[in-house]
């Protein structure tokens, strides 16, 4: 019985001494895009990095079929009670797995189920060192609660002014839904002279109009290492629940924030 009980407790220092993951949300702007998070995320498992992804997208060629997975539930059905959370979670590979949160993604201004959502993403945060939460942006109308709610963000483009203008649209909505923002840039090929202004251009346009200050990573492994949004010490669940906060709230507390900063 003694054994049995230091065992539990044993488990129980490491549930409650275990840091919640790593966060970061990423806006694909390209099918290029899609397939260099892939890449990089198998990368990051091979190093021993435990990561879950959170794929709002619901598209053919979406990030969970980029990793070669196959979802058959949306966590939407976990929330609202009609499967248990683990049954929508796929394994790609040791320390790699998705979530297709897709539907859940639609619906979570309803506030008993964002509570439901909390609880559940609860249970997963414990045998993860980082979360991806991916969304593409033209499939989506606006910024998603989840997206609002990751304290660091990653626009991945193609080497094209299309994915580029793309980015920008995105982070224009992003910089109106969400209070604090660390933003980084990635290419998924090989940079060009052409892209090396593009990416240029973007930035000076961010920091001028937005107030942004976007930084250039080359790794997922890089984005994962921004510093998180400004004067940020919440979890990610805390950032989730704040953001049944309107955009024009959330937009006047970031003005507040800046405000007070200077």
């Amino acid at each position: 019985m003694r054994i049995a009980s230091e065992d539990q407790a044993a488990g129980l220092r490491r549930l409650f001494n275990h840091r919640p993951p790593e966060v970061l949300g990423a806006l694909a702007c390209g099918h290029g895009a899609t397939a260099w998070l892939a890449r990089q995320l198998h990368a990051r498992s091979a190093e021993g990095v435990r990561t879950l992804v959170l794929d709002e997208s619901p598209a053919a060629g979406n990030l969970c079929e980029a990793l070669g997975a196959s979802t058959r539930f949306d966590l939407l059905q976990a929330a609202e009670g009609h499967v248990a959370g683990e049954s929508c979670r796929v394994a790609i590979h040791p320390g790699l797995s998705v979530l297709s949160v897709a539907r859940l993604s639609q619906h979570l201004a309803d506030r008993v189920l964002r509570q439901r959502t909390q609880a559940l993403l609860a249970e997963f945060q414990h045998d993860c060192d980082e979360w991806l939460i991916h969304a593409r942006p033209h499939d989506v109308l606006g910024v998603s609660p989840l997206i609002a709610a990751a304290p660091r963000l990653l626009l991945v483009v193609d080497p094209n002014a299309r994915a580029y203008t793309e980015a920008y649209a995105a982070l224009k909505r992003c910089v109106a839904c969400a209070d604090s923002l660390s933003v980084g840039l990635a290419l998924s090929a090989a940079p060009t002279p052409e892209t090396q202004a593009l990416t240029a251009n973007l930035r000076s346009v961010a920091w001028r109009l937005l107030g942004i200050d976007v930084q250039t990573v080359t790794s997922l492994a890089g984005a994962m290492q921004l510093p998180p949004g400004s004067g940020e010490q919440e979890g990610f669940t805390q950032r989730l629940q704040r953001q049944t906060m309107t955009p024009q709230a959330l937009a006047s507390n970031r003005g507040r924030m800046m405000a007070n900063s200077r």
